[in-house]
């Protein structure tokens, strides 16, 4: 079963991903097309957003250690790398499956 330290770097690998693509797709439709090109990155931003959280769909067949791991580094990484809102709905979603799974293993 994936550590807490596969948690962490598949994290930090899918921001560090999600930041590059943003940031080349956006200047890229900005320089083509203009006032369009940035309307145009708002829904790709959007996409990325949408991305990563079927991320979090997986986290149904995670372990507890893996988990903690992917909340810390959204904990570490996602401040600088995400906006509030962003981050927040993350960290809900995942603090959320984090519980849930400790509930259950304490079969309470």
């Amino acid at each position: 079963m994936p550590s807490a330290e596969h948690g962490f770097m598949k994290v930090v690998t899918g921001m560090i991903i999600g930041l590059a693509l943003s940031v080349v797709v956006n200047s890229t439709l900005t320089s083509m097309l203009g006032e369009t090109g940035k309307s145009l990155t708002v829904l790709v931003n959007v996409l990325i957003i949408l991305i990563g959280l079927t991320q979090i769909e997986r986290a149904k067949h995670w372990s507890i250690s893996y988990i903690l791991g992917y909340f810390l580094g959204l904990l570490t990484l996602g401040r600088v790398l995400m906006e509030d809102w962003e981050l927040m709905i993350y960290l809900l979603l995942i603090g959320g499956y984090l519980a849930l799974k400790l509930l259950r293993k304490t079969d309470l």
